[in-house]
């Protein structure tokens, strides 16, 4: 009895671990499916019919290709019918065919059964039902092919506008700066060339703005790390803002460490636009008292965001802070929280005009670099706008001469007389290089088309080749290539023009062998420099028995300068006197403009003075001459 007693026990215990995996199969929200050794349906469990919409009667019997769709490709059921007669499991997707007809996907795994001997008597299918999931990654899938036919269009479509806006721009400014080399100009017509290009050169930097914030958008901006003397950026910074701080009456202080370094390596045309939007914003709400740009070194501690935001391929030996500050009206906290976004305006940004772009677009090029930037301000108080940037200092290099920035007015005695072949289909484009390079002594020659650049380039060979790259009958790109593609065409240098200012325009102008490239509006100064940097140039320039502007104010001795003043008319001259004593930036601005016309070298000197505050020296001067009256 006892023996009968553990046979029951045990057949129990069986019986019931049989029901047990029985309810599990019949309570799983997985398909599973049960064949035999030639894949005839013996089992389906409930859930199957669920999916499916095949009853256990309608499946049990059929094979499992009642489910096929006819999307699943053949190799696909021979590979899963190979790997499970060899006794493994396959893993796999179906996309199958419910009764109703719809689709569905599943992922599903096959594992043979064997018997007691290891043979194998069935196989049985774990199915689960994926289709949401299928659905998600196609959607996804859908919108991220969406984004990047978006963004290939806006890039394309900026590119286009780029190249529309910056085309006739190139126009007007090019023709005025033309004409302001004209000889005896008018006051009144200087004035109107310094306004034509003044607002000229703004609309180029809100177009800018709005590529620069576009570029960055779509991930196409870029760190180009070179090196950069920061004593000639504080420099150029000084230069660059002197007009605008001596017309508001104000003063730009530059306060630097002696810790702070001369040569760092960074990205100097993002370093250089920080810093020219941040004062730029400076100026701009300050109407009395001082901006100040301060630079120091900067030492994070071991937790601050910032050392795990740093370029990491930007070897940081050392951190700097740029903090300008104003004493402007001040920013209220609740401007404070949206002044980086985009298009967002003060209430006093609002009444001075602009795009609302600036302190977006640099805070974004801040943390390109791999650093931030902070802004404290109170109402009545000024602001503080701080960053903080990561930079590799080297060793001073054999940096070259900085460009001159005098007036170019022809080559020097001794000088090739150079072939210059000017390249666009549009011909103001082509008069207006024309025109400047004309009087300097180039022979010159015109194309309005690669084919017909090729065709001259040929008969002619042209030491210098200015091509436009959007051109139609042969665009410059193919021009470029079949010049370049020969050894003579390998001596001529070809630089190349267009009205695109994205980053990538440059590196694809360089790939197709250009020389060079100058975006549209390209003004004198840039022309002339390329030309001298590849073909080894010397100029003549206006003044040129002078030293450079940088130097003092005796670069004029004190006779010629008495001369100078005296062959002024009465009235400037009183006016001269009389604004000096009053210490009247503004109106001295003013008349060393109109000074300026008549005598470009005694207008620099009478700058400089004014520049420095030596209103002293300048009455000295004028006293002594005995050319004022009393």
């Amino acid at each position: 009895m006892t023996e009968r007693n553990q046979a029951e026990a045990a057949l129990q215990a069986s019986a019931a671990e049989l029901r047990k995996l029985s309810r599990a199969l019949e309570q799983s929200s997985v398909s599973v499916l049960i064949t035999n050794i030639h894949g005839t349906i013996e089992y389906v469990n409930p859930w199957f019919t669920h999916v499916t919409g095949y009853t256990p009667a309608e499946a049990i019997g059929q094979n499992p290709r009642l489910l096929k769709s006819g999307t699943v490709p053949p190799g696909v059921y021979t590979d899963l019918w190979q790997t499970i007669l060899r006794g493994r499991e396959w893993h796999g997707e179906f996309h199958n065919r419910k009764k109703n007809g719809d689709l569905y996907w599943e992922q599903v795994s096959v594992a043979p059964i064997w018997d007691g001997d290891g043979t194998i008597t069935h196989f049985i299918a774990v199915k689960h039902d994926i289709t949401r999931r299928k659905q998600l990654e196609h959607d996804l899938r859908q919108a991220r092919d969406d984004a990047d036919t978006a963004n290939r269009a806006k890039s394309a479509f900026l590119a286009n506008m780029s190249h529309e806006l910056r085309t006739p721009l190139n126009a007007i400014l090019g023709f005025a700066q033309i004409m302001q080399r004209l000889p005896n100009l008018s006051h009144e017509q200087c004035d109107y060339l310094t306004i034509m290009i003044r607002n000229g050169e703004h609309l180029l930097d809100m177009i800018n703005q709005v590529l620069d914030l576009s570029k960055i958008e779509a991930g196409h901006m870029t760190v180009r790390p070179t090196t950069i003397d920061l004593h000639q950026l504080i420099d150029e910074m000084n230069d660059l803002f002197r007009v605008r701080i001596r017309e508001k009456t104000l003063k730009l202080l530059v306060d630097g460490s002696d810790m702070v370094p001369r040569f760092i390596q960074s990205d100097e045309q993002k370093l250089r636009q920080i810093l020219i939007n941040l004062l730029s914003n400076a100026i701009k709400f300050t109407e009395q008292g001082c901006i100040t740009l301060h630079i120091s070194p900067y030492q994070p501690e071991s937790n601050d965001p910032l050392l795990a935001s740093a370029n990491e391929q930007l070897d940081a030996h050392q951190w700097l802070q740029w903090a300008v500050t104003d004493t402007g009206p001040g920013i209220t906290p609740e401007e404070q929280d949206n002044l980086f976004h985009p298009f967002a305006q003060t209430r006093h940004g609002q009444q001075q005009h602009g795009t609302g772009l600036g302190l977006a677009i640099t805070q974004r090029f801040v943390h390109l670099l791999g650093g931030s930037i902070t802004v404290e301000s109170a109402i009545g108080h000024g602001s503080r706008f701080t960053v903080i940037l990561p930079v590799e200092v080297v060793t001073p290099p054999a940096l070259p001469h900085a460009n001159d920035t005098r007036q170019v007015i022809g080559l020097a005695a001794g000088q090739t007389t150079y072939r210059i072949l000017v390249v666009d289909d549009l011909a103001d484009m082509r008069r207006l290089l024309v025109d400047l390079l004309a009087p300097m002594g180039f022979e010159l020659r015109e194309a309005s088309n690669g084919a017909d650049a090729i065709a001259l380039w040929q008969s002619w060979q042209p030491h210098f080749i200015w091509m436009d790259m959007r051109m139609p009958v042969m665009d410059g790109a193919t021009a470029t290539r079949h010049i370049k593609a020969t050894a003579e065409g390998q001596a001529t240098i070809i630089v190349g023009l267009s009205a695109s200012a994205l980053e990538e325009e440059r590196a694809a102008v360089l790939a197709i062998g250009c020389n060079d490239f100058v975006a549209k509006p390209c003004r004198a100064d840039d022309v002339f420099g390329v030309m001298q940097r590849h073909l080894g140039l010397a100029y003549r320039y206006a003044d040129n028995n002078t030293p450079d502007k940088s130097g003092d104010a005796n670069r004029l001795d004190r006779t010629e300068l008495t001369a100078a003043l005296a062959a002024l008319s009465p009235l400037i001259i009183e006016q001269l006197y009389q604004y000096t004593l009053l210490g009247d930036l503004k109106l001295l601005t003013g008349l060393i403009v109109q000074i300026r016309a008549q005598n470009a070298c005694l207008a620099d000197v009478l700058d400089e003075l004014v520049s420095n505050f030596q209103y002293e020296q300048l009455c000295q001067l004028i006293e002594d001459g005995g050319i004022v009256s009393e």
